[in-house]
């Protein structure tokens, strides 16, 4: 196989005032014959810019620090660039990671734990380090785990066949990215609980977990190309306070393609989400400032898109509000349902027992989207006697097309505060 030299630099850019969150990770793959450009002087030009820099080859001859098994478990507790030789195994933690600038490349080995290490690699509280290149299988608890870390990048790792979480972001760590990235097989693929922050998921794959495949939680979270399917519950599940998905798809999934659970002040746009046992997308509880925009949605069983707490739900909780839900194609959605199956933004069917007081869709925006062969219900617009008006209100509709009165919009009763303008059928 032909050698190539990989320049890995993680930009500060701070002569730029540019704010920790925008730094960047760049790969820059040079021939190994123009090793001798990599001189001093490009050195010191790069030192001006660069948190680390970092230089990593398919041979580990480059002043790179080796991991035998006769070295596991490893705990790195000192700068400098390491590779490991060969596919090892363990009965603990395999390498933990105590120290700062720190460059790990697996170089396409595996770390199987057995199903008897507690997990394949831990970060502790660290800055600016990097995992690449490799595979990370058969603990006990997660394939990988950071905590407190930040300015951490994990490049083309797959997690698999894991106990508990795939890539278990624990408390306190921010600065984080995965690219190109596959967790396959574990309960949870990618998982981040609160208290995290600014972490960036970049081309990455969770597939075949046994609950979901993205669970994420804290806040500042961005996921770019990414990739969820065939896992027992959600592609994506968020639970976080700011967040983006962005051209990625989740399909084939046992639950929703992508669940909003008291999600807020976040975005979904020009995904789709397709062929999911449950609902395409779903908000559900306290979820607000949501905006859902040129998505395409098709062929889930559930409803395409849903902003209330279904009826299905003994106790109703929380209030979705002032969601925006715009210019997306909403299709053959909702087969086996009854009712809607395009996008319903109504109210709750009153459940026995349940106070008037509580108001489960509020205040959204639904504009120019198109609903077409959507559920079962002979009802073209509108929502049935059966929704209670203390349900839902003050919900905007306007230039939304449903085809074929397929119950493809489904909004509050008359009484409410509902406008739709331009709706054609």
């Amino acid at each position: 196989m032909k050698q190539r030299l990989y320049v890995l630099i993680m930009l500060i850019f701070s002569g730029l005032s540019m704010p920790l969150n925008a730094r960047k990770c760049c790969k820059i793959k040079v021939a190994q014959s123009q090793l001798g450009c990599i001189n001093s002087t490009l050195e010191q030009i790069l030192n001006k810019v660069c948190a680390l820099i970092v230089i990593e080859t398919n041979d580990c001859s480059l002043n790179f620090k080796k991991i035998a098994q006769s070295d596991i478990p490893k705990v790195i507790n000192e700068p400098g660039h390491y590779c490991l030789q060969d596919n090892v195994t363990n009965a603990t933690t395999a390498i933990t990671i105590s120290s700062d600038d720190v460059f790990l490349d697996l170089q396409g080995y595996s770390i199987d734990s057995q199903g008897v290490g507690a997990n394949g690699i831990s970060i502790g509280a660290v800055d600016s380090v990097v995992i690449t290149n490799g595979i990370v299988e058969s603990s006990t608890g997660a394939g990988i785990i950071s905590t407190g870390a930040k300015n951490v990048v994990f490049n083309e790792v797959l997690s698999r066949n894991n106990g508990d979480e795939g890539f278990r972001l624990a408390t306190g760590n921010s600065c984080m990215k995965f690219v190109d990235c596959t967790a396959s097989n574990n309960t949870v693929g990618f998982a981040s609980v609160i208290g995290n922050s600014n972490i960036t998921y970049l081309r990455s794959i969770a597939c075949t977990n046994t609950t979901d495949g993205f669970l994420l939680a804290g806040g500042s979270q961005t996921l770019d190309t990414c990739m969820s399917y065939g896992n027992t519950s959600n592609g994506f599940h968020f639970l976080l306070d700011g967040f983006t998905l962005k051209n990625s798809r989740a399909y084939g999934n046992g639950t929703d393609g992508i669940s909003l659970e008291n999600a807020s002040n976040g975005s979904i746009e020009h995904s789709t989400s397709e062929g999911n046992i449950g609902n395409g997308i779903n908000g559900l509880g306290s979820t607000s400032s949501v905006s859902i925009f040129q998505n395409v949605i098709t062929n889930n069983t559930g409803v395409g898109i849903i902003l209330r707490t279904p009826a299905t739900d003994p106790v109703p909780t929380g209030t979705t509000t002032n969601c925006q839900v715009i210019e997306n194609k909403v299709v053959n959605n909702g087969k086996s349902l009854s009712t809607t199956g395009g996008i319903d933004v109504g109210g709750l069917a009153r459940v026995p027992g349940a106070s008037a007081a509580n108001v489960l869709s509020v205040s959204h925006a639904v504009i120019s989207n198109v609903a077409q062969f959507n559920g079962n219900s002979p009802n073209a617009v509108g929502a049935s006697a059966a929704r209670d008006t203390n349900y839902s209100r003050d919900v905007v509709g306007s230039s939304n097309t449903a085809a074929d009165k397929d119950n493809g919009l489904v909004v509050p009763v008359s009484g409410t505060v509902v406008r739709l303008t331009n709706l054609t059928i």
